[in-house]
């Protein structure tokens, strides 16, 4: 037998052998595990949970966006995820991995003068099935899972088709002006008051993505301050409005549906009542002055009225995002940004965690307001099993190579010929 030939076969069954035990190790197949944060502004957080308390300097996979973070973490997902390809692998998230049901939540507001407290009873989910796809207004796109992958923003119907399809990786939009730059970087719609901009910076092969969070539930209420009494003695004017409630899933948040995704949400009307009370150590409101009501014998109750909410939404990334909105508060300027970058330190066959970012701004109408919002998802892939590279398995077989090329160099240089 040539002992060269039965070398290099035998070599080449060690290499075939070393490789599936690699590509069994990096195995497709992953339990998924995660959780997705929702901010509202630099302090709300939808769905509350436990109300925002402070990371300054914190981990964005903790939800830290800003210095403020929701304390009781964020909408939990578990589902069994398959993954595609390598460097870096894509993988579909099911429908209703994300969940949650917690009932009714309440926060106080304190750091906003005119917001006094939050309280909501959403249930959440996440992506949607279809029945809850097609239900959804505007129409989800039939032919768009959540999928993930590499050059999203020219692989993702939910990004490449639509009203405003996106042109290029990167991009600056502006609200009612659109189009892949601003050029003063601010860019009013139609009013001084209504300015912003949400700006996308790809990270390592412009990684991304779309899906939708749904909710439905009984809607809550934003308890507002909309005036006073005025003189020395101010006596503020509180108003409930009310979140809109619906029975089933059938609009989505804004954030990480598509490209330039928007919507629309009406607050309802509400009655003022003069004053209110909070509790000392929680900061909520505990009760309420009496009805204002106008002059005259007639004693109509006077209330404010309802708000629109038009809102604009933008893809999952693991680059970076920063939204920025400039308004005009009691006379003067104001600006508030959030800036947020994902990460990707999965192996190439998937296994690991992502951390993936997507951003959108509000126009609230009448009042003039306007919020950034920067959703955050964190997901970990695992198999099961310990990372394959340093595993005993490995290690035998790299050093049977070593050992088999080694022999094989020596005999090469003072063997005989047969």
């Amino acid at each position: 037998m040539n002992i060269n030939r039965g070398l290099k076969v035998i070599v080449g069954a060690l290499l075939v052998a070393s490789l599936a035990f690699v590509g069994n190790a990096h195995a497709k197949s992953f339990s998924m595990s995660g959780e997705w944060f929702q901010n509202r502004g630099a302090l709300v957080d939808i769905p509350i949970n436990g109300g925002p308390t402070l990371c300054i300097g914190g981990d964005i996979k903790t939800g830290c966006v800003g210095v403020f973070k929701p304390a009781n973490g964020g909408i939990p997902g578990s589902a069994a995820i398959s993954a595609m390809g390598v460097n870096p692998a894509a993988f579909t998230i099911p429908p209703g991995a994300f969940a949650q049901t917690l009932g009714s939540q309440r926060t106080p507001v304190g750091i906003i003068p005119t917001v006094v407290q939050l309280a909501t009873a959403f249930t959440f989910q996440a992506p949607p099935n279809a029945a809850q796809a097609t239900g959804a207004a505007p129409t989800f796109l039939t032919a768009q899972p959540a999928v993930f992958q590499k050059n999203a923003w020219s692989n993702d119907p939910g990004q490449t088709a639509g009203v405003t399809p996106r042109a290029a990786a990167n991009f600056a939009w502006c609200p009612g002006v659109g189009g892949p730059a601003c050029p003063s970087g601010l860019a009013a719609t139609g009013s001084a008051d209504v300015q912003g901009i949400v700006s996308y910076t790809a990270g390592a092969n412009a990684f991304g993505g779309t899906m939708g969070m749904m909710l439905k539930g009984t809607g809550g209420t934003t308890s507002i301050v909309a005036g006073s009494t005025g003189g020395t003695g101010m006596i503020p004017f509180l108003a409930h409005l009310p979140i809109p409630a619906n029975t089933g899933f059938v609009n989505p948040q804004a954030q990480g549906v598509s490209y330039a995704y928007a919507n629309s949400i009406v607050l309802g009307s509400a009655q003022l009542y003069i004053g209110f009370m909070t509790s000392s150590a929680m900061g909520l409101i505990t009760s309420t002055g009496p009805p204002l009501t106008t002059g005259g014998a007639a004693m109509s109750p006077v209330t404010i009225a309802g708000d629109t909410n038009n809102n604009f939404g933008f893809p999952w990334t693991t680059g970076t995002i920063s939204v920025m909105n400039t308004e005009t508060l009691n006379g003067g300027m104001q600006s508030g940004t959030l800036v947020a970058a994902g990460e990707d330190n999965r192996t190439g066959a998937g296994k690991g965690t992502i951390v993936m970012v997507a951003g959108g701004t509000t126009h609230r109408v009448l009042s003039g307001m306007d919020f950034e919002s920067l959703e955050v998802a964190v997901l970990n892939f695992s198999d099961g099993t310990p990372t394959p590279s340093m595993g005993p398995a490995g290690l035998a077989t790299v050093a049977t190579l070593m050992a088999l090329t080694a022999g094989y160099a020596i005999r090469g240089r003072f063997g005989r010929k047969n």
